[in-house]
């Protein structure tokens, strides 16, 4: 019996052909929010722990594998390991971590964009241009992979020298239009990494915490909404399920997710928050924080 770490790709494809399983169910595997899975234990042939002849053959397959030894196995898998049944645990669709940067910040009159006006926010790169601040607390959080929605500004530079290589942009051609365009680019790039959930924060809001960040992507709903002293801020959870609900919805182009939070206030999850999601629109909103 082999003992594979799952939050190793390298490690789990390694072992696909010893452990007898189609690990092309599970592509793209990322470490869950909550932290890392642990192991799984991998017998030397897959099938049901009674010999009935039925493979467990998918990580991940929902219908359960009943025949356990003279009792039901309820668990989505099930491998004999040397007449011992070991339950794996269904691998967690991955989390992308979203920072929306495509506006004009057409209220802030400065000579550059306000993403790239410096601000201290008393940490040990400050000052830093603001979409810098961002990032870096993005990043931080490590939920997921990161991508930036890009459009008005070139931010490229902050990108490469604060992303390391970590981030991916999506450039929004339609972001004049509002925010609403760049949540749906986001929610294409994240199906197409068969991705579970989407957390988005703004780029013009430095103050927000990686902790902001985690603590929303690891909140129990489909729908997870930061707050800061009571106040509902960002970033902001959408699962996979409440997608289609929202690109066949209307509400304000500019309002992001705000309207699909209000048609379910009920179910979401407000999240109590450290830190602050004051944002930057105004030189005047910069002052406070300049050098």
């Amino acid at each position: 019996m082999s003992t594979v770490d799952i939050a190793s790709p390298t490690a789990v494809t390694a072992s696909r052909t010893s452990a007898g399983l189609d690990m092309n169910a599970a592509p793209g595997y990322r470490p869950s929010v909550s932290g890392r899975l642990g192991v799984v234990a991998f017998g030397s042939r897959g099938g049901c722990a009674a010999d009935c002849g039925e493979a467990a053959s998918r990580v991940g397959a929902t219908a359960p594998h009943r025949h356990a030894t003279r009792a039901t196995c309820t668990n989505p898998l099930a491998i004999r390991t040397s007449g011992r049944l070991s339950l794996v645990k269904s691998l967690p669709r991955p989390t992308l971590a979203v920072l929306l940067a495509a506006g004009e910040g057409k209220r802030f009159h400065g000579p550059v964009h306000k993403l790239m006006a410096e601000v201290d926010t008393g940490s040990a790169t400050s000052p830093e241009p603001i979409v810098a601040a961002s990032l870096r607390s993005m990043l931080a959080a490590d939920i997921g992979d990161c991508v930036v929605i890009t459009g008005a500004a070139d931010i490229s530079q902050v990108i490469d020298n604060v992303g390391t290589g970590r981030v991916v942009t999506v450039n929004n051609p339609d972001w004049s239009s509002g925010m609403r365009s760049s949540v749906m680019l986001a929610i294409a790039h994240a199906r197409s990494r068969g991705a579970g959930q989407i957390v988005v924060g703004l780029a013009d809001q430095p103050f927000v915490t990686a902790d902001a960040w985690r603590l929303v992507a690891e909140a129990d709903a489909h729908i997870a909404v930061a707050t800061y002293d009571g106040r509902r801020g960002n970033p902001v959870k959408l699962s996979s399920d409440v997608w289609d609900e929202f690109e066949h919805s209307g509400g304000d182009p500019d309002a992001g997710a705000r309207s699909l939070v209000e048609q379910h206030l009920e179910t979401v999850a407000f999240v109590p928050c450290p830190g602050s999601d004051r944002d930057i629109d105004t030189r005047e909103d910069l002052d406070p924080w300049k050098h």
